[in-house]
Formats: structure tokens, sequence, C-alpha cells
């Protein structure tokens, strides 16, 4: 690995638009779990190519690795925005609100069962995460109407929310796609 991305930083040397050599660097660091140089190398190649909707989508998963849940839902939303069927950008937004969300629950159980009003109003944080969870998720399953974790996150989401009727068609669906 080393070898190959003295090899591939030679190259950019020479070739400093190329690219794909770009893509094989941010790869390597992304393989090697070396964030902050991926993250550099992610902003040469978009700034090289601004309307690369895969480098906004490396981005945001970079992001979200980093926990900096505004930074990743940003570059998902400029992945979208380059590509507007970018099934994987509408995925990882509703899960990072989703996640929010289950976060969010987990304090909300934290509170002693002799603070109810506390408990509501921390779950009910939850819930704003879950809702904003919904469009990306539904938008996913447009692009993808078989993809069995959208499905499966939108019948959380839909019975969480007490969206009866959206989870009875969630489920008929899955029950059909399998």
């Amino acid at each position: 690995t080393l070898g190959a991305l003295n090899i591939l930083q030679d190259g950019l040397k020479e070739y400093s638009d190329n690219g794909a050599l770009l893509v094989e660097v941010i790869n390597i660091y992304l393989n090697a779990n070396k964030v902050d140089d991926a993250m550099k190398y992610l902003d040469i190649a978009i700034s090289q190519d601004p309307k690369n909707s895969s480098y906004y989508f490396a981005q945001g998963t970079l992001y979200d690795k980093l926990q900096r849940t505004e930074d990743a839902a940003n570059s998902y939303l400029k992945a979208i925005e380059f590509k507007a069927d970018y099934f994987d950008a509408y995925y990882n937004l509703g899960a990072l609100y989703y996640n929010k969300g289950v976060k969010q629950v987990d304090v909300a159980n934290s509170i002693p069962s002799n603070q109810p009003e506390k408990y509501e109003e921390e779950k009910n944080k939850a819930d704003i995460e879950f809702k904003k969870a919904i469009p990306y998720m539904e938008k996913a399953h447009e692009v993808n109407p078989t993809d069995k974790f959208t499905m499966e996150s939108l019948k959380t989401l839909y019975y969480r929310l007490k969206m009866l009727d959206k989870h009875a068609e969630i489920v008929e669906k899955m029950k059909n796609n399998q």
C-alpha cells in the first residue's frame, strides 16, 4: 500500500488534474482509515471537479465518521444536487437523522422515572430527528424500491411516529418483496 501510495503521489505531481489518480489516493487513505489525509485529497478532487456527486458522497461519509453530522448532511445534499437519483446519498442522509433519533431515545431512556415531563421532552427531540429521516428514506425507497434496509427503516420510522397507514403499506410491500 505504501509503495502504491508513493507511486500515485508521484503521478499526481506530474498530472495534478488526473481524477483517477486522486480517487486511488483517496481510496488508499480511506481503506487505511486515515480520514484527514483522505479529506485533504477529496478537497482537491472537489476543487477540480465541483459537480462530481461521488466526491460529495465520499466527503459526507467521512464527515459522518467524524461525527460532524451537519457537515455530512450538507455533503450528502450536495451529492443529491448533482445526481437527483443518488440512492446511497438519500439512504445515508436518512440514516444520519435516524441514528441521531436513536441516540436521543437513549438520552430519554436515561431520565429517571420520577421525571415524566423531562422524559417526554427528550423523547420528542428524538421524534423530531426521526421525522427528518422520513423524506430521505422515502426518496431512497422511490429510487430503489426493493432495498430491504430502506423498507425496514421506513417500517420502524412509521411505527415509531404512529403513521399506521404508511406502516401497513410498507409491511405489505415487504411481504410482496420476499
